[in-house]
């Protein structure tokens, strides 16, 4: 880039990128490959990184950023071709400005506070489910949060939020998207069916907690309740979702000691 953006302003004077001839046309220089070269590898390393930061916050934005990647190169692609067709500075200028969008919309889906994806985009994400792929959904809620609020002030609550979203983010793999709905409830929407595994996930979540907590005794507990879907069952999402909130409050009043323990039921 820096090699590329010292011939181009040498071009004037010495036409290594580009010249203009004495009709006044524009006609490329020898080390016009240069360009093309400091194009691409920018192109690449734009392409890459996006990719790398929606895996890192399981957002799907690969597909969408590679079709503005091809549609950049189309059009670099065309005038490379036939330079009297100027297609190149259009397709980039719309390119970015649909990246800019994309940005905008990919920054919009998450919380200030904790970092983990917003309601918005659990409801977007909800209303894509269509019935018939199996998927999961893990509700999680803050035990005593307006006591530790009330005790320790708003400031060392919001602390709460964080450490404990961070928890839930370092406690899930790949295939659960972590979302916080508002105040002190947190939702995970997944791929994974096994109740096995998302027990497994699950107990490594408490375990991280806990051994927060044992740091900090001021740090709260937090119930949780699931429900799988298997697919192709006719059941809809708000009813998924019910049975895992009505899970989770059963297991909350087994923590608060209003309710007797028995097999805690696996739904599906």
């Amino acid at each position: 880039s820096i090699l590329n953006m010292f011939v181009t302003a040498l071009s004037p004077w010495l036409g290594f990128i580009f010249y203009v001839d004495a009709n006044g046309h524009y006609e490329r220089g020898s080390l016009f490959f240069i360009f093309i070269i400091a194009y691409i590898i920018n192109l690449l390393i734009l392409l890459s990184s996006t990719i790398r930061t929606g895996q890192k916050y399981h957002y799907p934005i690969k597909a969408k950023i590679t079709a503005l990647s091809f549609f950049a190169v189309a059009g670099t692609s065309i005038q490379l071709i036939f330079p009297f067709v100027y297609a190149s500075w259009h397709c980039v200028t719309l390119s970015l400005l649909l990246y800019y969008l994309l940005l905008s919309e990919f920054d919009g889906s998450f919380d200030t506070l904790t970092g983990l994806h917003n309601r918005a985009a659990f409801e977007k994400a909800a209303n894509k489910l269509d019935g018939e792929k199996p998927y999961s959904v893990i509700v999680m809620d803050i035990n005593n949060f307006k006591d530790i609020n009330d005790a320790y002030g708003h400031d060392f609550g919001d602390a709460v939020l964080k450490k404990v979203a961070s928890i839930i983010w370092e406690s899930f793999d790949t295939r659960c998207v972590c979302y916080r709905i508002g105040g002190d409830e947190f939702y995970i929407i997944s791929s994974e069916t096994d109740p096995i595994k998302l027990e497994y996930q699950l107990k490594s979540m408490t375990n991280n907690l806990g051994r927060e907590r044992q740091n900090d005794d001021r740090l709260p507990t937090v119930a949780y309740g699931y429900s799988i879907f298997k697919g192709g069952k006719g059941i809809g999402f708000k009813e998924v979702l019910k049975e895992a909130d009505e899970q989770m409050y059963y297991y909350k009043k087994i923590q608060k000691g209003t309710l007797t323990p028995s097999a805690t039921p696996i739904i599906e």
